[in-house]
């Protein structure tokens, strides 16, 4: 298994090799959208937590765009490519502070861009941002 997180776009790659019979095979769950202090504080009144998420998919690309109480909102958008014994799952997030549909545009387009046949470009950026940010180096006093 090998994952990156892109270090020039918001996409995150994974990629799984079958050795044999197996396969893969990918399960998104959605959590509801509330407040973290939920978990510790007592709400004020009348505070009600996000809309559901909606799930939804578009010509190979799955959707779970979660609207926000204060407009805008976020989306979590996947799709998959196989290789022979290779599985590929592309992963993207995108906000929007004024409106969750324009996050889910832009969900789209990063995941348009983004085929097995251009990985090696990816890569290749990942890697001069690693080999980047090892060379800067800490002034001492």
């Amino acid at each position: 298994m090998r994952i990156i997180t892109a270090a020039d776009r918001e996409l995150i790659w994974i990629e799984t090799v079958c050795s044999g019979k197996e396969s893969i095979q990918w399960e998104w769950s959605a959590e509801e959208s509330i407040s973290p202090r939920a978990r510790f504080y007592s709400l004020p009144e009348g505070y009600h937590g996000n809309p559901p998420s909606v799930l939804s998919k578009e010509k190979g690309i799955y959707f779970c765009s979660q609207p926000l109480n204060d407009g805008g909102g976020y989306t979590t958008a996947w799709k998959q490519e196989e290789e022979g014994r290779k599985n590929n799952m592309f992963i993207t997030i995108q906000f929007d502070v004024q409106d969750n549909r324009q996050a889910i545009v832009n969900a789209r387009k990063e995941l348009q861009k983004v085929t097995v046949k251009r990985l090696p470009e990816m890569i290749r950026k990942h890697r001069e941002y690693l080999m980047l940010s090892r060379t800067v180096t800490t002034p001492t006093c």
